[in-house]
């Protein structure tokens, strides 16, 4: 009986059976590299309809950069500059702020390309330049020194704190719900040439101290991804893990536990400088 698609002469040699996987293995592969070409960004950013309009009293626009910003009550507390996640704006993130400014931080929140009311369209680069221009924002139009800077970054945030904090001096790293990189969250392992957001890679460039914050519950960035970031860190280090902590829930359900490692970590840094 001859088989349909097989051999002529009816028979499945190793070879043969060796050149229909590698087919389909390359094709599967090709399938994948045009899907992530096309439509990667999309996967990665998902920006709401801006939730302000520019008129708050503390809105702040720089190049073409826009969130918001509250200067520290107290001259020898820093200032943490947020990094937030992929669907939601700084006009969404801004009363988190209220929680740190109350105890005489400063905090700054930016809007990557696309969000809210800064200009452009979202790709790993442009996030890259906008956490740039906000940490120029800070250290040269606030005159705020480079050690009193802390990034910040939750969940796809992360890979603009973790560039900051390997590219530029800053007093500390906070990560909340890291991915290993971008792609990872959906693959795990990497199996393209480019790597968005590679949290793992750059965590060795990081030499300020670092706090990665995870729930072993999240749905969405498996809480091993956060161990993983937090082994790769050489600098000083602490991991917070938040029991039952899900994605989006830590600053609803689990925010006592939240602010309170951020303070000891943030209280550290004040005793060490």
């Amino acid at each position: 009986m001859k088989l349909i698609g097989g051999p002529k002469d009816g028979r499945w040699t190793a070879r043969y059976v060796l050149w229909r996987l590698v087919r389909f293995f390359v094709f599967g592969y090709l399938v994948l590299f045009v899907f992530a070409c096309t439509v990667g960004n999309r996967m990665i950013f998902h920006p709401p309809p801006s939730s302000y309009d520019g008129s708050e009293a503390r809105h702040v626009s720089f190049e073409g950069v826009s969130g918001f910003y509250e200067a520290a009550t107290n001259p020898e507390m820093p200032t943490l500059i947020w990094s937030h996640g992929n669907a939601e704006d700084a006009g969404q993130v801004v009363m988190l702020g209220d929680l740190f400014t109350r105890l005489g931080y400063g905090f700054l929140v930016y809007d990557y390309p696309g969000y809210g009311l800064s200009e452009g369209t979202p790709d790993e680069q442009s996030c890259y330049r906008s956490a740039e221009k906000a940490y120029h924002f800070l250290r040269d139009e606030k005159a705020i020194p480079p050690d009193q800077i802390i990034a910040v970054g939750q969940s796809v945030g992360s890979g603009m704190a973790t560039w900051l904090a390997a590219e530029k001096e800053v007093g500390g790293l906070i990560l909340i719900a890291p991915f290993k990189s971008a792609f990872r969250v959906a693959t795990r392992v990497r199996i393209l040439p480019w790597d968005p957001f590679n949290n793992l890679a750059k965590m060795a460039q990081v030499t300020a101290p670092v706090l990665v914050i995870h729930g072993d519950e999240d749905e969405v960035i498996a809480y091993l991804q956060g161990k993983k970031v937090f082994a790769a860190a050489t600098s000083a280090k602490r991991m917070e893990t938040v029991e039952g902590g899900r994605h989006n829930d830590l600053w609803v359900n689990h925010r006592q536990q939240m602010l309170s490692a951020m303070r000891r970590f943030l209280d550290e840094y004040q005793s060490e400088r």
